[in-house]
């Protein structure tokens, strides 16, 4: 791989990587309106059921490693975005 090719992949992650912050935000504000609805629901903000049913879910079609990196990857999401609506509960 030469230099060019190098900074082509270079710039289509930071590409990946704007849109992922993008997304990343727009999760977190749906997280925040969530949090009030479990609060006025009287709704815990950890629902075990409810996660692994949505890492099955996600996770469909993926094999091996590459579903163990996704899985990972969404329960950091789930992990920021329980936190997040624990803040915004109060």
């Amino acid at each position: 791989m030469n230099m060019n090719e190098l900074d082509n992949c270079r710039k289509k992650i930071d590409e990946i990587d704007t849109e992922m912050k993008r997304l990343f935000l727009c999760r977190m504000k749906v997280a925040e309106e969530i949090a009030k609805i479990k609060k006025k629901e009287g709704l815990p903000i950890y629902q075990p059921e409810r996660e692994a049913f949505m890492l099955e879910k996600r996770s469909e079609g993926l094999d091996g490693e590459m579903k163990q990196l996704y899985i990972s990857f969404l329960k950091q999401i789930l992990t920021l975005s329980k936190e997040h609506q624990k803040n915004n509960e109060e």
